[in-house]
């Protein structure tokens, strides 16, 4: 009578190891998963908000939609140049918003130019004018675009959503755009003469 008790017991003990291992490899995608979303949740808010603050600071500038504003607007929001080299405002160094805001912030995952791993798009800094409500004068807006390509961490996950952006680089690639109307005007002229600055188109 023991020993088929015993038989009995060691099978039942075999089927739950198995059901077991069965249900632990769905778990363990699922828990990896958000995981690895959970740390991209959080750095593309980190971008978000850098963004902003970064067109936030432009549009407080008392410039006239130059090339030298927009450099200067891309430089205190990225920490670098658009040729990837460090920059400095009155003197003192920058780290940029992304930086602040972004624990692994990586200069190198920012698309400065199209192409590649960055597809279409690309890190810009632009201005552009538009009418007023009142429709008899124009304002300056300033545009700033990020391009970012988050790392992936997590094995296996990685491969999955590595496939989103369509480039197999473990990296997905991410962009967010700020617009803010430009608050200070250091010329007198009328917006839609200053040169390099077209009409917004939206």
């Amino acid at each position: 009578m023991t020993r088929p008790r015993l038989h009995r017991m060691d099978r039942q003990h075999g089927q739950s190891m198995v059901e077991f291992a069965l249900i632990l490899t769905p778990l363990m995608i699922i828990f990896l998963g958000i995981l690895q979303f959970g740390l991209l949740f959080g750095a593309n808010l980190g971008l978000i908000n850098s963004t902003r603050e970064g067109a936030r600071y432009g549009a407080t500038l008392q410039g006239t939609g130059s090339a030298a504003d927009a450099a200067q607007v891309y430089c205190y929001t990225l920490g670098m140049d658009a040729s990837g080299n460090p920059c400095s405002i009155n003197t003192t160094v920058q780290t940029g918003t992304l930086g602040r805001s972004m624990p692994s912030y990586a200069k190198t995952n920012v698309c400065r130019v199209a192409g590649g791993v960055c597809g279409s798009e690309a890190t810009t800094v632009s201005y552009c004018y538009f009418t007023d409500p009142n429709a008899s004068t124009s304002s300056l807006r300033l545009n700033v675009t990020i391009v970012y390509r988050h790392p992936l961490f997590i094995p296996l996950i990685s491969l999955i959503v590595d496939q989103i952006d369509g480039q197999p680089d473990n990296a997905l690639r991410v962009s967010t755009t700020e617009s803010f109307r430009v608050e200070g005007i250091s010329s007198t002229s009328p917006v839609t003469d200053w040169p390099g600055v077209t009409a917004c188109t939206n």
